[in-house]
Formats: structure tokens, C-alpha cells, sequence
């Protein structure tokens, strides 16, 4: 094992890629996430302010701004939670604009931009700028760590009445030399797990199996200048059965738009997709729970390909995993059949538009995906179910060989060999 570590170690010196047992540090930031099984959602806790002020945020890749509750928010419901920042309380807050205003579809929240100390996995990052909110509208539950492309940050009113970017956490991060590139790394727990992590700065060869799918990053559908949300091309969807016979989902050739959202609880498909998917799996619509009501012992897996024509697929979702017992509407108790056995549904959704959401419960839970906004492209890959693996923690720098110009290119990163041994760099074969 040492051998084979110290030889990795070279290597990944010679790639410019910071792996474990190298010789020079890495610059990775872990953030541990909480499981919160009543929302389908991942809390990250971290402090804001000098002294710190302990907060749970909803980590979300579907956003891009950071806000917190303050002690005098006013809100029209109740559930507000996770604690509150008081600005006045900090010795390090610096006010900056009074115009925050987001929409997160009919809720609403509106706030003060501040820059301040903000501590997560244990590392202080300065002049951090985020939001405390003075009004919350039709939204309770958790504030949010959006993690986003900061193009899709709001904006503040600077000196002079001009509009005024401002640098997002990951910015941050880079510039003081926490992390070497803007970069993550996401892994939630499955349903029976519950926690999961973020690397900020690199990936964990350790946590996913098989090859890892790098595939480009895409605008938006409507705007196609903009990078807002993490998008890419969902061109494959098999339905797998138990002895390996699959039964495609049948959709344009040329694929279909895929978002990736840890703020969404839920995925969504298209009604197409989501009807063939139904109709494939033996399942119908219950219109007083809203939700897809299947058989509760198949054998089945659901297996997403991404990026080039007739992908092989990169993720598989069991059986279940896209599966919950339902609940009877009225009383809460759990649906049983006229027989008393169980009733369980479909975790997915049908969905507005003509994008796949892709969200906790469904996909993410079962995927580990890196995401490297510097050079637009993201990681696709199965998520390991071997927690007893050695970590193999790599270190994403700027210009990684593996990395760079991935866009317009799929490629695949291999992933630990086997329990007990892991390789922090493994070779990148190109498929086009």
C-alpha cells in the first residue's frame, strides 16, 4: 500500500493534481451535511460573524446566494429555522446594500447585503459576502448556502447608484488560497444513511464507483449566453430488470436538458418522459396524493446515461431508492392495498416544461458529482455504497489535465478498484 501511494503521489505531482500521501498539502475544504428526513434537504452548519453565530443553511446547487434569518425578520408564516445572524453582534460585518429581493418561485425574501467572517469545515473565510433577511414571504423551514454560478447572484446598488456584482464564496475561497479552484464535490447520503459531505477544492475517488462521466456544463435553454444553473445532457434512460434486460425511455435522439438541484427535494421529468417511465414500471396516477403508485417488490433499477448519443449509463437508481410507502392523504397512517399489504409511489414527479429536474430524492442520493465551474463541466458517477473504503481525496488545481477544456468532450474518470486500496489518479479515456 505505501508503495503504491508514494508512486501515486508522483504521479499526481507530475499532473499537477494534489492527492493524499503527495508531499505538498492539498487545499480542500469538508463540509459535513445533515440529512433532514422531514424536507428531503441537506443542512450544512457553519458560523457567520466575529464572535461566530451558529447557523444551519439549506445547501443548495440550485441557487447562487448566500442568506440567513435575522433576530427581527418578519415573516406571514410559521417554521422559520436553523438560528439567526445579528449583524450588530459582529465585530467584522460590514453593511453594504439594503436591496436584496430573490423569488424562489411565489416565496419571496428580501434583505441586507453584509460582508463578514464565514466559517465552514472548521476554515474562516473573510469579507464573505451574504444576505440577513429583514422579510421572508411564503417560506418557512431553513435559510440557504446557495453554491451556484455567480452569475445568477442577485445584485447590490453600489457607490455611484451603479449595479455592482460581488464575489461568491467559492471566489473567496480561491482568492485566499483555501481552495485551488472553483470547485466541489457533492455526496448525499442514501435514504438509510442520512448524512453526506461537500469537498470544496476536490473529489474522493473513495466514494464513487465504476468511471466517473465528465460531461459539459450548459446555459440556459432561453438564454443561451448565460451559465445559471447546473445543467447537462441527459441523452440515455434505461429502465433494468433482474436478469439485465432493459427497456429504453424513449425521448429525442438528440437528448434532453438535465438539471442538478440539492435544493429540490423531488425529480421531476417531463410529461413524455414521465408517462413512458410509468407505463414501463406498472404504475398510475393517484390524484388525491398527486403521486404514481407502483408495486412495492420489483426488481428494478432506473439508469441515466449523460453527455454523448447512447451513453452508457453513469448512475443507476435502485429499485428503492425511487420508492417511498405512501401515506393516506386524510389521516397521515400509511395507504395499505384492500389486502393490507403496503402501498408505495414513485418518488418522481411529472414536471412542467421540457427539462429534467433532477433533485434529492430520485437521483442525488445515488450519484457523486463533481462540479468544476472554472472550466464549466461536471462529474457524473455512481455513488459507492462501501463506506469502509481508505479516502482518496484529489486536489482539483487549476489547468488539471483531466479538467481543462472538457467542454464539447465526454470523458471518464476511473474510479477506487476495490475496498481497501484507492487510486488518486487513474487514466481519462476521451470518447470524442
Amino acid at each position: 500500500m505505501h508503495s503504491n501511494t508514494a508512486a501515486l503521489a508522483a504521479l499526481a505531482r507530475c499532473l499537477r493534481v494534489g492527492v493524499q500521501g503527495s508531499t505538498k498539502a492539498t487545499r480542500i475544504v469538508t463540509l459535513p451535511l445533515t440529512y433532514d428526513f422531514g424536507t428531503a434537504s441537506y443542512v450544512a452548519n457553519v458560523s457567520l460573524g466575529s464572535p461566530p453565530q451558529h447557523v444551519s443553511l439549506l445547501f443548495d446547487t440550485g441557487s447562487s446566494d448566500i442568506w440567513t434569518y435575522a433576530p427581527n425578520t418578519k415573516t406571514n408564516v410559521e417554521g422559520a429555522s436553523g438560528g439567526t445572524y445579528d449583524v450588530s453582534r459582529s465585530t467584522h460585518a460590514r453593511r453594504l446594500s439594503k436591496d436584496f429581493d430573490i423569488h424562489y418561485g411565489e416565496p419571496e425574501v428580501r434583505g441586507d447585503f453584509v460582508a463578514d467572517d464565514f466559517t465552514l469545515g472548521g476554515v474562516t473565510i473573510r469579507d464573505t459576502t451574504f444576505v440577513h433577511a429583514t422579510k421572508v414571504v411564503d417560506r418557512a423551514g431553513l435559510a440557504v448556502m446557495g453554491v451556484g454560478f455567480d452569475t445568477a447572484q442577485a445584485k447590490y446598488w453600489g457607490n455611484g447608484g451603479r449595479v455592482k456584482p460581488y464575489r461568491s464564496l467559492l471566489d473567496q475561497m480561491v482568492k485566499q488560497g483555501r481552495i485551488g479552484s472553483r470547485s466541489f464535490s457533492l455526496l448525499l447520503g442514501k435514504q438509510g444513511v442520512a448524512n453526506g459531505s461537500v469537498l470544496f477544492g476536490g473529489y474522493d475517488t473513495s466514494k464513487f464507483d465504476g468511471p466517473m462521466t465528465v460531461v459539459p456544463l450548459l446555459p440556459e435553454p432561453e438564454q443561451p449566453s448565460q451559465m445559471r444553473h447546473m445543467r447537462a445532457l441527459l441523452t440515455t434512460l434505461f429502465i433494468t430488470d433482474s436478469e439485465g434486460e432493459r427497456t429504453r425511455i424513449m425521448f429525442p435522439s438528440s437528448g434532453v436538458n438535465a438539471r442538478f438541484d440539492s435544493g429540490n427535494p423531488s425529480s421531476q421529468f417531463p410529461k413524455p418522459i414521465m408517462s413512458a417511465l410509468a407505463a414501463s414500471l406498472g404504475a398510475h396516477y393517484n390524484p388525491s396524493t398527486q403521486h404514481y403508485v407502483v408495486p412495492c417488490d420489483l426488481n428494478k433499477t432506473l439508469d441515466f446515461g449523460f453527455g454523448r448519443p447512447n451513453a452508457a449509463p453513469a448512475v443507476s437508481i435502485r429499485y428503492s431508492d425511487m420508492t417511498v410507502y405512501a401515506s393516506d392523504p386524510f389521516t397521515g397512517e400509511p395507504a395499505v392495498n384492500a389486502d393490507g399489504s403496503p402501498v408505495c409511489e414513485l418518488v418522481f414527479d411529472e414536471g412542467e416544461g421540457e427539462t429534467v429536474d433532477l433533485g434529492v430524492l430520485g437521483f442525488l442520493q445515488s450519484a457523486y458529482l463533481v462540479h468544476h465551474l472554472d472550466e464549466r463541466v461536471l462529474g457524473i458517477a455512481q455513488a459507492s455504497d462501501d463506506y469502509g473504503r481508505e479516502a482518496g481525496v484529489v486536489e482539483i488545481r487549476p489547468g488539471d489535465r483531466m479538467w481543462r477544456r472538457a467542454g464539447g468532450r465526454v470523458k471518464r474518470l476511473r474510479a477506487a478498484r476495490s475496498a481497501g486500496s484507492w487510486f488518486g489518479v487513474e487514466r481519462v479515456s476521451r470518447y470524442l
